[in-house]
């Protein structure tokens, strides 16, 4: 009776441990095609890599076909987005900080080289109006003083060579050519001096376009087969004129 138990025990224990008490294939089965395949022992425990939850462990992989380059996996597709993570500026922030003051949208666009060119212009313009705007006050005062015929105002004497600042004769000989002098002199700085002023509202906002172009060509790829060939060629005749020869350029990229 303990015999029996022991023994159905035992049967109830052996395909829980995995064994097979008889081979899964014979061995005139495994033969195949002359290939000598060794039979499996008929003890032989089989063990399943299982992972937490007794399922086996798979890498799925997705295939994409992508136009131009073929079947792409599911791991490429990954590093291409991994490498796409790389700095990309907004051409709308980049307006908005060289708005805000010349030279930040270069900044933002990592274009650190253009920095000099925009600071530069915009010091030597205000040097400029500064100057114009210092002459054209002085000429102003100068042509003002010229036509009020007040003996006590003469700031256009200061204009004057050193031979002729203490001849009044001769300053009241000329005195029509001196206002129009002054007047001539007055309206130039002040020509200059807006232009100045126009320049570096120029300068703003070229700045500002600039940036914004230089956001949206920041990852423009431009291939290294870049490539113009000029080549004689025959134009075709057309219905106001005959066949001729001329050139024709090509460019590849």
């Amino acid at each position: 009776m303990t015999s029996n138990r022991l023994l159905r025990n035992l049967l109830f224990l052996i395909p829980v441990l995995g064994i097979s008490l008889f081979p899964s294939v014979s061995a005139a089965q495994e033969s195949r095609d002359g290939e000598d395949i060794p039979v499996r022992d008929s003890l032989e425990i089989v063990e399943v890599p299982t992972d937490s939850i007794g399922q086996e462990e798979t890498t799925e992989i997705t295939y994409y076909e992508v136009e131009g380059v073929g079947e792409v996996s599911s791991q490429e597709v990954f590093v291409e987005k991994r490498d796409s993570t790389a700095f990309c500026p907004d051409p709308i922030k980049a307006v908005w900080l060289s708005a805000l003051c010349p030279g930040l949208g270069q900044i933002y666009n990592r274009s650190y080289w253009k920095l000099p060119i925009i600071i530069g212009g915009y010091l030597g313009l205000i040097y400029a109006t500064n100057w114009n705007a210092r002459y054209y006050n002085d000429y102003s005062t100068a042509y003002q003083d010229a036509m009020d015929n007040d003996p006590n105002t003469t700031s256009y004497i200061n204009f004057l060579a050193y031979n002729r600042r203490n001849d009044p004769e001769w300053i009241e000989d000329n005195m029509t050519w001196l206002q129009s002098a002054m007047k001539k002199k007055k309206d130039f700085y002040r020509r200059y001096r807006d232009m100045c002023i126009i320049s570096m509202i120029g300068v703003y906002f070229v700045a500002m376009l600039e940036a914004y172009v230089d956001a949206h060509l920041y990852n423009f790829d431009i291939s290294e087969n870049l490539t113009m060939k000029v080549a004689p060629t025959v134009i075709e005749p057309v219905r106001y004129s005959s066949a001729s020869i001329g050139f024709q350029c090509a460019i590849t990229f």
